[in-house]
């Protein structure tokens, strides 16, 4: 309308996808081994007289009962295979993508706690980015780490950018988990990154209005690179 331009790019499959029982087929050659997300999600709907489909998400979209259809620990490419079947479908596609993310890096000699990525690594960023596709990060407060290095996850780096946060807390006189939700919700304004929303809870009301205020806080150019360095 107007001055306005819309531009729609898609990426399709060159071939029917394979549809068994109403389910897409796993493409993986050991196929017996995989799949069973999407079959639990089926029973425990059918348990409760109710069905499930990659139609039944997108009537609920279209018809304003759900916004967006968001995925949870899904691999770069998972994710990617799924939006091509329902762009190619015509179905709704998953416009947000919940994964672990917070200032602090993992350690290389960590052991996943799941066989997936689970943890957001900067190809996930970039690729969020590219698909305008928002990130909602979870245990982005490290268990309250901030606050009490005791309650660090293990497989979590310190170091540098765990010193400039409290830094940055010091001298703002606001918490290191403000700080925390601060820098992500700050991250849409740097180059190459999706748009971030903090998802955290506290067991005290006070402390939550404390780690809120950081979503008030814009941090200063020199505060963001410090902590993306």
């Amino acid at each position: 309308r107007g001055d306005t331009v819309v531009l729609t790019v898609r990426n399709t499959f060159l071939t029917a996808p394979d549809l068994r029982g109403g389910l897409p087929a796993s493409t993986k050659s050991d196929a017996e081994q995989h799949g069973y997300g999407l079959r639990n999600m089926r029973y425990l709907a059918e348990s409760y007289g109710g069905t499930l489909s990659f139609e039944t998400f997108n009537g609920l979209v279209k018809k304003g009962k759900v916004r967006v259809i968001g995925a949870s620990n899904f691999d770069v490419w998972r994710l990617q295979d799924a939006n091509n079947y329902a762009l190619a479908n015509g179905l709704q596609p998953y416009q947000v993508n919940q994964q672990r993310f917070t200032v602090l890096g993992t350690r290389g000699d960590a052991v996943p706690k799941y066989t997936f990525n689970e943890f957001t690594s900067r190809e996930r960023l970039r690729f969020l980015a590219a698909k305008n596709i928002p990130l909602v990060a979870y245990s982005c407060l490290a268990k309250g780490g901030y606050e009490d290095p005791s309650r660090l996850p293990a497989d979590l780096l310190t170091g540098k950018r765990y010193d400039a946060v409290k830094e940055i807390a010091a001298a703002r006189g606001i918490s290191a988990s403000a700080v925390v939700v601060a820098f992500l919700t700050g991250l849409r304004d740097q180059p190459g990154m999706p748009v971030v929303i903090p998802l955290f809870a506290s067991s005290r009301v006070d402390h939550f209005m404390e780690n809120l205020r950081g979503a008030d806080v814009k941090l200063s150019t020199e505060e963001m690179q410090l902590l993306l360095s």
